[in-house]
């Protein structure tokens, strides 16, 4: 997508912020795409606004791999820790985040991609050639998980 083509589908707010919706090919979804300027007196989108979104459009399989891995480590890092408040049957030599996880239907990493919910992704002029991917996931339905592309790779995670 070019910058051009951004600029004509973005509406800007009054804090200085664009935003569009836009398909995301691999997960056959659309997300909210916001971009954070740092100067918010002007309609601009940075060279590396652009390439960011591109990165999050060309997403390859095995970066969507690298994603799935990435959300079904944080709903295991959540069921180890997070006491639900509901009543759930530990089966004999499961563990309660075992439970937990058998609770949310999610055994592997492409069950917690399954179950997550892309919501937005956030391009934020200041952080160069990157983009954040905001999940939404049941086993942390307050916060969600935002995953990381820099520079065309999935870099990191965080709750």
């Amino acid at each position: 997508m070019t910058k051009e083509e951004i600029l004509k589908n973005c509406l800007w707010d009054r804090y200085g912020m664009a935003s569009f919706e836009i398909e995301i090919p691999i997960l056959k979804t659309k997300a909210k795409v916001q971009f954070i300027p740092i100067s918010t007196s002007e309609k601009k989108i940075s060279d590396d606004m652009t390439k960011a979104l591109n990165d999050v459009l060309n997403v390859s399989p095995m970066q969507l791999i690298e994603i799935a891995g990435f959300l079904f480590k944080f709903c295991s890092l959540c069921c180890e820790v997070t006491s639900y408040g509901y009543e759930i049957d530990v089966a004999e030599g499961e563990t309660l985040a075992d439970a937990n996880k058998r609770y949310f239907g999610v055994k592997s990493q492409e069950d917690a991609l399954r179950k997550s919910t892309l919501e937005q992704i956030t391009i934020a002029e200041d952080e160069g050639r990157a983009a954040t991917l905001h999940f939404y996931a049941p086993w942390e339905d307050e916060h969600g998980c935002e995953i990381l592309i820099r520079n065309g790779e999935v870099d990191k995670f965080q709750e």
